[in-house]
């Protein structure tokens, strides 16, 4: 008797034959998929960050935020959390803040310069970066930005 082909999309690397297209685990299965996390450091030490953004032009707009993660008092930001955990994965290095990859922003010439100053886990942080206008500056980070 020969074995028909497998219709599963990988190979599968359990002796038992899989009795579903999902992969082969070690624990209860579940309902849902979750999807990929990463770890997110705990943070040990304060770490409260003062944003302030601020456009040139014919109307200038300035934007400020409290991102206060530990502890959380004075906290303005108004998505915190996602913010907080967007900051512990790039363990508060602003420089490796994932860019927003479903941004279209315009071409629209409106400068912006953030400044970014505080404690991140207890280590300072001083940032000063500027942007083509306030979409770029936004989708240059998932939340961190959206204020």
């Amino acid at each position: 008797m020969t074995d028909a082909p497998s219709t599963t999309e990988a190979p599968s690397t359990t002796v038992a034959p899989p009795t579903s297209d999902a992969p082969p685990t070690t624990s209860a299965p579940s309902t849902t998929e979750a999807p990929p996390t990463t770890a997110v450091p705990e943070l040990t030490q304060d770490s409260i960050l003062v944003m302030v953004a601020m456009s040139e032009g014919e109307e200038p707009e300035v934007r400020s935020a409290t991102l206060a993660c530990k502890p959380t008092e004075g906290n303005t930001h108004p998505k915190a959390a996602e913010a907080c955990a967007e900051m512990a994965v790039a363990n508060g290095d602003i420089a490796n803040l994932t860019q927003n990859a479903e941004a279209q922003c315009t071409d629209q010439a409106q400068k912006v310069v953030l400044l970014v100053t505080g404690t991140w886990n207890g280590a300072d942080v001083h940032f000063e970066k500027e942007f083509a206008n306030w979409c770029a500056m936004e989708n240059a980070a998932k939340d961190v930005y959206r204020f």
